[in-house]
């Protein structure tokens, strides 16, 4: 007895959480979500390179002259801090 009366107010529970859903009126948002994937589409044609050789050697450029970089500042912090 004490199953079914949890049933069935699990079952009311989950009724009463789904029933906004279905009277969402998402109709009145499509013409943003529509935008919005024009906007996307449009985004990713611009970012889109046709040559991903030269794509990597400019990711492989970038991280080079960071690790240069960053070689160039640790070692500054530490024989800085070796002179102290």
């Amino acid at each position: 007895m004490e199953s079914t009366k949890f049933s069935l107010l699990f079952f009311y529970v989950i009724f009463l959480a789904i029933l906004p859903t279905l009277k969402a009126n998402i109709g009145h948002f499509d013409h943003v979500w529509h935008r919005r994937m024009k906007e996307a589409r449009e985004a990713a044609k611009k970012a889109y390179k046709p040559n991903p050789m030269k794509v990597t050697a400019e990711f492989n450029a970038q991280v080079t002259r960071y690790i240069k970089y960053l070689y160039i500042l640790i070692s500054f912090l530490f024989f800085s801090a070796c002179n102290r």
